[in-house]
């Protein structure tokens, strides 16, 4: 049993409730599901085996779940985790993805141009008509 509490979660209200390891595992099925199709999704699109995995570390509240590290287990055949490095890895992470994707400014001068504006496009003349059939 586990008790979840929820502070102010609408105009003032504060929700309590106790959950079981089978109801919390129900109510986050199809979340671990999803999360087994994208680690297969990722070792697929990466060219990986499963079980070529040499380490990984999990952060986060859901990481902590008995299903979600099963998961992990059966899909990438790693059955240790490091749990040590949370900010760390959030922070390294970040830099990684700041370091591969263009910035704002990169990416609009690399987009093709935009096209007319609806106004501009209304101010063209129209076609002419098509010849009639003789």
């Amino acid at each position: 049993q586990a008790t979840v509490q929820v502070e102010n979660l609408a105009e003032d209200q504060d929700v309590s409730m106790s959950l079981s390891r089978v109801e919390m595992a129900e109510a986050c099925s199809t979340a671990v599901q999803r999360l087994g199709q994208v680690l297969q999704e990722a070792l697929e699109s990466s060219g990986v085996a499963p079980g070529a995995v040499a380490s990984v570390e999990i952060l986060g509240g859901g990481s902590r779940m008995p299903m979600v590290q099963e998961v992990l287990t059966q899909k990438l055949g790693v059955d240790t985790f490091g749990q040590k490095l949370d900010d760390a890895s959030l922070a390294f992470g970040a830099a990684l993805i700041a370091q591969v994707e263009p910035s704002a400014e990169e990416a609009k001068a690399d987009a093709a141009p935009e096209p007319p504006a609806a106004a501009e496009a209304a101010d063209a003349p129209a076609p002419a008509p098509a010849p009639a059939p003789a």
